[in-house]
């Protein structure tokens, strides 16, 4: 059944929905890098739709050149919402998604260790929400985007190396839009690619084997199972007279030996995990061929650029921090950036050695498993372990530079999903464990039963089931809801309703389907995250917003480039006035620096 998975993963996540609630009711719209990501979705249905994902600083940094994320999947999911729905839609739209991500979660989880591994994981996602931003649950900004796409990744990556493989096709997918997303994804995301298809390949190459095997001996087996038959027809004619072999004996037909189950073909899902991943990086290939050179190769040469990187002391603590006691996933941090300083200093001696102890248990556990020949509980373990390694890996090679190493603030979010599935593997393990010293005993309770009770035995176990399930239900639907109650609300969330005004008198003035020459004014810490909104709302107006700059973040189309224009506006903090324009909107608010004022002057050019 259906149904207990989608209950399960409903109530996991009810963080999710509650923040997306809280912020359509506030009046959510794209500010700061959600403006650009934004308006880069609604030119998806264009002629000029995006090669490209967003705009990074990464390569000017370490090289002076332009690079974005790998591909632009992120703007695909959003185009629709971003251009035919209303603006709070693409907020929506990604609460759907994270919402499915987390049921498909729970979903593999049940599949994989049962309803017991599903309720751990639907209480482990929703205690691990705590650890994150709020907004983090409904952001389109591309390191929040890919956070619960990644952790279904896992699970998908493990149900794959369990030989589950109809998922190839929607790995690619997940895979695919994970990796486009943002570069913190790429190192895990290799990991969990290697491990799922690595552990399929040698499963169907070891049922290939044992199934070749068996057809080759089975014809002998076949004729031996036919004499055997005729002997026994030939025995039954010879004594039917005396009353040796009875009659239904002697007419019986000789039983039809059943050849060999062939093992599951993998190359039809394989074909088309291919065909799924060449449209998915179409755009990204269409680029490399366009441009020399490509934003690929650009990615490449920037992580080949001998920069100095913040080394092996910062990757061992990014390491202690997701899983040593009390890991990232298991607290409230007290702000959404404090993962910079955490990889900074060193770990206390309690957090070192918890973190050494569940590694030693991870490889006691694969170890075992591997013995036992549980192939299930090695990959789940491996893949913890691949996962150490990658964000120790991806932490140390981060550059140093001050502008890269803030960075660490927002690409360690996936730490908490790492500490939930290293945590969540050892807790099954434990399980398993105890299940099997239980079994013999279990199994003399049912011997010693009378075969009269064994139905009423039957019956008490499944209603007992039923009642810890919804128990368990009941227990998940709590932790979700405190979660929810103790989320902070949007950073931007004192700018939604300004940005909004600001643009009702833009577009009160400025009428559809117009160019206008785009100025920014001075703008502090507080304003400057509305720009890149008001940008969104005059493309969807119909205007085509044109300014200096613009080709990093928005592509040739919105560079003004001495093209001709209809509109002047500027947009500057405070009340004075700039010459031969007028005032189309004001707005007065206090943000988290003080009291701000925004303004928006326009003229015809």
């Amino acid at each position: 059944m259906c149904v207990p998975p989608i209950a399960a993963g409903l109530a996991a996540s009810i963080p999710v929905i509650s923040s997306t609630v809280k912020a359509v009711r506030a009046g959510w719209v794209p500010a700061g890098d959600d403006g650009i990501i934004a308006t880069r979705a609604w030119d998806v249905l264009t002629a000029h739709s995006p090669l490209v994902g967003q705009y990074s600083e990464a390569g000017l940094v370490v090289h002076g050149q332009v690079l974005h994320s790998p591909g632009p999947m992120l703007y695909w999911l959003l185009a629709l919402p971003a251009r035919f729905g209303s603006v709070t839609s693409i907020a929506v739209t990604m609460c759907i998604v994270n919402t499915l991500a987390i049921i498909g979660c729970v979903a593999l989880a049940r599949r994989r260790g049962g309803v017991v591994l599903m309720f751990a994981t639907a209480v482990g996602i929703a205690l691990m929400c705590q650890s994150l931003p709020g907004e983090a649950m409904h952001d389109i900004w591309n390191p929040a985007a890919g956070l619960f796409p990644f952790l279904l990744l896992i699970f998908m990556c493990w149900s794959l190396a369990c030989g589950d493989r109809r998922l190839l096709p929607a790995v690619a997918l997940v895979a695919s839009f994970i990796t486009q997303t943002h570069l913190m994804y790429a190192a895990p995301t290799a990991v969990l690619l290697v491990v799922g298809c690595g552990g399929l390949l040698i499963g169907s190459v070891w049922e290939s084997t044992h199934a070749r095997a068996r057809t080759r001996a089975w014809p002998t087996s076949k004729e031996a199972l036919d004499r055997d038959a005729t002997h026994a027809r030939t025995r039954a004619r010879v004594g039917h007279g005396s009353g040796v072999v009875p009659q239904s004996l002697a007419q019986a037909s000789p039983p039809k030996p059943e050849p060999p189950r062939r093992p599951p073909r993998i190359w039809p899902w394989a074909l088309a995990a291919l065909a799924v991943a060449a449209v998915c990086w179409s755009m990204p290939a269409i680029d490399e061929i366009e441009n020399s050179p490509g934003n690929l190769t650009m990615i490449v040469r920037t992580a080949e650029h001998p920069e100095p990187r913040l080394g092996a002391s910062v990757g061992w603590h990014t390491v202690v921090r997701a899983v040593g006691f009390r890991p990232w996933w298991l607290y409230v941090p007290g702000s959404e950036w404090e993962r910079k300083a955490d990889v900074r200093a060193a770990a206390s001696s309690g957090q070192t050695d918890s973190a050494l102890a569940l590694l030693a248990a991870l490889a006691l556990v694969g170890a075992l498993a591997a013995y036992a020949r549980r192939w299930d509980l090695f990959a789940a373990a491996l893949i913890a372990l691949g996962l150490c390694a990658a964000i120790g890996f991806e932490a140390a090679s981060n550059p140093s530079a001050q502008l890269l190493a803030e960075t660490l603030g927002y690409t360690m979010w996936w730490g908490s999903e790492l500490g939930l599935w290293v945590w969540l593997v050892l807790a099954w393990s434990l399980w398993l464990g105890v299940l099997w010293l239980a079994r013999p005993a279990l199994a003399a309770l049912r011997a010693r039963l009378p075969a009269g009770r064994r139905g009423l035995t039957a019956r008490l176990r499944l209603t007992g089931v039923v009642l810890a399930s919804l128990v368990s239900l009941g227990a998940v639907v709590a932790v979700g809801g405190a979660v929810a109650r103790d989320a902070r609300p949007d950073s931007h969330v004192y700018e939604y309703r300004p940005i909004r005004e600001v643009v009702d008198g833009i577009e009160r003035v400025i009428p559809p389907r117009q160019t206008i020459e785009y100025n920014l004014g001075p703008l502090d810490l507080g304003t400057q995250p509305m720009e890149p909104a008001i940008r969104f709302f005059l493309v969807r107006h119909g205007d085509r917003p044109l300014a200096e700059g613009s080709y990093p973040r928005l592509g040739s189309y919105y560079e003004l480039r001495k093209r001709p224009y209809q509109w002047v506006l500027y947009l500057t903090d405070g009340t004075r006035a700039p010459r031969r324009m007028r005032l189309a909107g004001r707005v007065h608010f206090r943000g988290p620096w003080g009291p701000e004022t925004f303004s928006a002057w326009v003229r015809r050019a």
